[in-house]
């Protein structure tokens, strides 16, 4: 029983110490503090969340170590997407080097898996943003290769889905609650955040 309390204390520090650095990486001192505390809050909840919601399934297993690094740097990628309109190559490199990193604890899939995972789907989500014109983002296809190269195929597989499903759900309701336009363009990051804890946890 100490023992698991202490599981979910490491974990949820985890989570608030990588959610703070986030935060602190998008503090806007011209944003109101009403905002500030919004967006900070939902960054906690998310990663802290998260952290806890992996130690539970896995426990502090090679796992935890993927998912925890996976989720942290969606997560910043999420908040660039939402608050800059825009996703930093720089932080997919970074994801993407430590993704290469962690395939050394990946137990789930074969290094050249990961790797072939990763490469597949960038390269078939690249095509598919030059056939829509951009409808898909280079950025937002270089995320799922990332994602592949953490998770592997089948799971990523899972992740897009959720990711689509749950994006076409917001967007249609925002659409008939008049909010958006057919035009208008969702930063797709977060729902790949979201599609990625889904498929995690289901």
């Amino acid at each position: 029983m100490i023992t698991l309390i202490i599981r979910y204390i490491l974990a949820a520090l985890t989570g608030t110490l990588l959610s703070c650095i986030v935060i602190m990486n998008f503090y806007r001192a011209d944003a109101s503090r009403a905002r500030r505390t919004v967006s900070a809050s939902v960054n906690v909840f998310v990663m802290t969340g998260s952290c806890l919601l992996f130690a539970f399934y896995y426990g502090f297993s090679y796992r935890f170590i993927i998912y925890t690094m996976l989720a942290v740097n969606l997560l910043y990628i999420s908040n660039c997407d939402i608050r800059e309109k825009w996703i930093s190559y720089e932080t997919i490199a970074v994801s993407a080097i430590c993704g290469l990193a962690m395939l050394v604890w990946n137990k789930d899939n074969a290094w050249w898996a990961c790797i072939a995972s990763g490469l597949g789907f960038a390269g078939v989500f690249i095509l598919a943003s030059r056939i829509t014109r951009g409808s898909i983002g280079v950025g937002d296809a270089l995320i799922i290769g990332v994602i592949g190269l953490y998770l592997g195929f089948y799971h990523t597989l899972a992740v897009v889905f959720y990711a689509l499903l749950l994006g076409g759900v917001l967007s249609l309701i925002l659409f008939l609650m008049k909010k958006v336009s057919r035009r208008t363009p969702l930063p797709f990051a977060p729902f790949l955040t979201a599609g990625f804890l889904v498929s995690i946890l289901r």
